[in-house]
């Protein structure tokens, strides 16, 4: 399960929990995690065994289902659902949770371009849309969020019936912490972003932007579909997102 930072992967893990009794883990798995109610709704699992490799390739290896939140690159070799949204909400929050959660300060001009991790919005997404649609499923975070998920395509792609219809709303999740559940709105990243840096970011992101079916200026979808990969703009090509990483991060 994968997504670029604040994209809806905490809601996905929550309706995986609430309408089809699967539990799910994460690559991020902190040393000393303490179960409470927001680990409940989410349905997170541990593995406390072994080391996160290892756990990783018993998982590849067993006929059972396994469900691993990411926001790293994800094989072809391995089957992935992708949570995508408008990349002005997901760039706004994401910024302030490197704020508020890392202590990091990072202008929107440095978060755009990629020099926070995972890298840049655009070439994270196109990484996952050029994937091998057989094995892929691409979410929207506004189809997440409104009245109706998904359930059905979701429940196809993982072959599990849902149980129950999703019922938990966003002030549940916000109760439960509320500095990481701010709003559930793309409203204010989409005000803020094209207030005050239109130009800079649909010179980066416009292309895929649109691809995907995201207006230019209200912040509405011209696409209401479910999105078919590949999209047109896509690369089957991952290298140059990978090689950007390793520059980027580690100094290669």
């Amino acid at each position: 399960m994968a997504s670029y930072p604040r994209s809806g992967n905490h809601l996905f893990r929550t309706v995986l929990k609430r309408s089809f009794d699967l539990g799910s883990y994460t690559a991020y798995q902190p040393a000393n995690g303490k179960a409470g109610k927001l680990t409940e709704v989410v349905g997170e699992l541990r593995f406390d065994e072994e080391t996160f490799d290892d756990f990783l390739e018993k998982a590849r290896a067993s006929p059972d289902l396994f469900l691993i939140k990411t926001h790293d690159f994800v094989p072809e070799t391995d089957s992935c659902i992708y949570i995508v949204r408008d990349a002005r909400a997901s760039l706004f929050s994401y910024r302030r949770f490197l704020a508020d959660f890392e202590e990091q300060q990072l202008s929107f001009d440095d978060l755009i371009v990629g020099k926070a991790w995972p890298g840049a919005w655009q070439d994270h997404v196109k990484a996952f849309v050029g994937r091998d649609p057989m094995n892929t499923l691409v979410l929207r975070y506004e189809e997440l969020a409104s009245n109706a998920p998904p359930l059905e395509r979701i429940g196809a792609f993982l072959r599990v019936a849902p149980v129950r219809p999703f019922d938990v709303s966003f002030s549940d999740l916000r109760a439960l912490n509320e500095r990481l559940f701010r709003t559930g709105d793309n409203g204010a990243g989409i005000a803020s972003i094209e207030r005050h840096h239109h130009e800079t970011f649909w010179a980066h992101c416009g292309e895929m932007m649109r691809a995907l079916g995201y207006r230019d200026k209200d912040g509405g979808m011209t696409l209401q579909q479910p999105i078919t990969l590949p999209l047109p703009t896509a690369q089957r090509d991952n290298g140059p997102y990978l090689r950007g990483l390793a520059r980027r991060f580690t100094g290669l």
